[in-house]
């Protein structure tokens, strides 16, 4: 074999859009979600709290407001089923309402690895999402990162059920971040992203939404990235649900400049 001949035979237009580069891990988009159930929470959320989490071109809409939902998926094109929970909040990107994917948690390594390469939603895996239904009618949900810390405890008591029309899907805006290779504390890249997932709820045999609203709280277990204590609770929802999953659309493209701290440590 010459020299010539020697070197490898991949070029660049021989490579898939994620890796393996040969041999991708997950399929493009659109992923499909089926008979998806969660439990919704709106709150009001300390303003200084969302502001330091929104990136610089989303505004806040006042009064600052969370959206956290719990969800367990039974079947999805992503990882079959799995679960997960995220704390949205709620913004605006040139007058247009959206949610600030903040930080996410999940069951399923494929869908964090497509979560967080594709789109750059802030995903990290967790050990167990439980939903338990009491005697009662309740529905109760415990997030645990690992079998001794448990995130949050969530209940709802699913009382009145709502109207198809009363759903609103709202894209979801996420700060996409590749790290540098190199050790840079500046990212490589740095977007944001808005992404589109078309979610349908379920109707019933008897041709009412699977829909429903009640009382509810949360309890915060355990300090993390999303234990945004709740100053007023405006409302939980109880749905199931099919979705679509396609690709986001880049917003911006950010310019990380020289100016930026080297010495600023995560959270600081």
């Amino acid at each position: 074999m010459s020299k010539a001949e020697s070197f490898g035979r991949l070029t660049p237009a021989d490579f898939f859009e994620s890796m393996p580069v040969t041999h991708p891990l997950y399929p493009r988009a659109p992923y499909y979600y089926r008979n998806s159930k969660g439990l919704t929470f709106v709150y009001h959320i300390d303003a200084e709290e969302a502001l330091s989490r929104l990136p610089m071109d989303l505004e806040l809409v006042q009064p600052a407001t969370a959206v956290l939902v719990i969800a367990e998926n039974e079947f999805s094109t992503v990882a079959g089923k799995y679960s997960e929970c995220y704390l949205n909040i709620l913004c605006r990107y040139k007058g247009e309402e959206m949610l600030y994917s903040s930080n996410l948690f999940e069951t399923a390594e494929n869908a964090q690895i497509i979560g967080r390469e594709i789109y750059g939603f802030p995903k990290k895996l967790c050990q167990k999402i439980e939903f338990t239904t009491t005697g009662t009618g309740d529905v109760c949900v415990t997030v645990d990162r690992s079998p001794d810390y448990r995130l949050l405890t969530a209940i709802m008591r699913p009382v009145d059920n709502q109207p198809l029309e009363s759903f609103k899907d709202m894209p979801l805006v996420v700060l996409k971040i590749i790290p540098d290779a190199s050790g840079s504390r500046k990212p490589s890249l740095a977007q944001l992203v808005k992404v589109c997932v078309k979610t349908s709820p379920i109707v019933s045999s008897d041709g009412r939404a699977e829909i429903f609203t009640g009382p509810g709280q949360i309890h915060f277990d355990k300090p993390s990235e999303i234990a945004v204590p709740v100053v007023k609770m405006l409302s939980c929802t109880l749905m199931r649900w099919d979705c679509v999953l396609p690709y986001g659309e880049i917003l911006k493209t950010y310019s990380i400049g020289d100016d930026a701290d080297p010495t600023r440590e995560p959270g600081a």
